[in-house]
């Protein structure tokens, strides 16, 4: 057996030889986990619950779940803008300022619901109306700017002062243009009492078809598919609102919630999936070095042993021709000329 079938070369530290587990949370997404399936569960009970309930107003939950979803978004966006920085891409960086833009509406949403005195009384003065008409805004909002951050999926990070401005004019132009239309109307097609907002439901069913299809190039993408499909059965619920609190609208703000948790959690599972790939790719090269190492050392001593028993071998030569009596030289080719000479002494040596 050679040397080299002994001492097999350890293997490259490539992706290609990393440990399965490896390369399987490399391509982690947001899957049927029970986490995932759970907020599913949630948004289903609280739905059958508020039907089953038969209240048609709820204030208390609406100021709630107003406030829960925008500090969802808020978290969402500070999270996304964080892994924008760190991967250099563009579809973070413009959900985050996205989710940034939505969670300020909401919280504009949730402020008007307060009660104001003093310099701030002009807040409660235009509740009635300000409340409502950021709600239709930041409802289509969230979808232009996720169908916008998908077209731009794998593009590096660009300048953050043009998408901010760009968004921030959407919103503005939002803004004005639900200024100007009814909030509610009476029941039209389909009963629907809010054709206002038809498109969004549309969207986020293109969005979710889109992201489903694209799940294998991005590992947002899926998570942007459940998102997507929670927030068409919520959206398709507000068409059948008449009131900001009633039955609907409450539906409606629990799956935008959940939909905003679903994200959450596949950020939190693509970071532990990261760390747990880095630590298994760390304790790979470990490994391997660990291999090298070890053929170093055997390598080492194969060379100290040749070393020695090549020593032994000229020490037991050394020691014949110094014990033998005989004369050893060297001619030239033509044998005209001696080139050494060792003769034990008897007769002069020559180099």
């Amino acid at each position: 057996m050679t040397t080299a079938e002994q001492n097999p070369t350890p293997p490259v530290a490539s992706p290609e030889n990393l440990p399965q587990d490896y390369r399987a949370a490399q391509s982690a997404g947001l899957q049927f986990t029970p986490v995932a399936v759970g907020i599913w569960l949630l948004f289903a009970v609280v739905t059958v619950v508020l039907i089953a309930a038969g209240r048609r107003s709820h204030p208390l939950l609406h100021t709630s779940l107003d406030t829960a979803v925008a500090l969802t978004a808020a978290v969402l966006a500070v999270l996304l803008w964080d892994i924008g920085q760190r991967v250099d891409r563009r579809l973070p960086q413009i959900l985050a300022i996205t989710l940034a833009l939505t969670a300020v509406l909401h919280f504009i949403h949730v402020l008007v619901t307060l009660e104001w005195s003093g310099s701030m009384g002009f807040i409660t003065r235009h509740a009635g109306a300000w409340g409502p008409a950021v709600w239709p805004p930041a409802t289509h909002l969230l979808p232009i700017g996720t169908a916008i951050a998908m077209t731009q999926a794998g593009k590096p990070r660009m300048a953050t002062l043009p998408v901010l401005a760009g968004m921030a004019l959407l919103t503005v132009l939002l803004l004005l243009g639900f200024a100007q239309l009814p909030r509610y109307t009476a029941p039209t097609l389909f009963g629907i009492t809010r054709p206002t907002l038809v498109a969004v439901p549309v969207m986020w069913l293109a969005i979710t078809v889109v992201a489903f299809q694209q799940r294998v190039t991005n590992r947002l993408m899926p998570a942007l598919a459940a998102m997507g499909a929670l927030l068409t059965i919520a959206n398709s619920a507000v068409l059948y609102s008449s009131t900001p609190d009633d039955i609907a609208a409450m539906i409606a703000h629990c799956g935008r919630l959940c939909a905003h948790l679903l994200l959450l959690f596949a950020l939190l599972r693509i970071a532990a999936a990261d760390m747990q790939s880095k630590a298994q790719a760390e304790a790979f090269l470990v490994r391997a070095n660990e291999q090298l190492e070890q053929r170093v050392r055997e390598r080492t001593a194969e060379v100290e042993r040749r070393t020695e028993s090549l020593r032994a071998s000229e020490s037991r030569f050394r020691a014949f021709v110094n014990a033998t009596s005989d004369v050893i030289y060297r001619m030239s080719p033509d044998w005209s000329e001696m080139r050494q000479l060792v003769g034990q002494d008897f007769i002069a040596d020559t180099t």
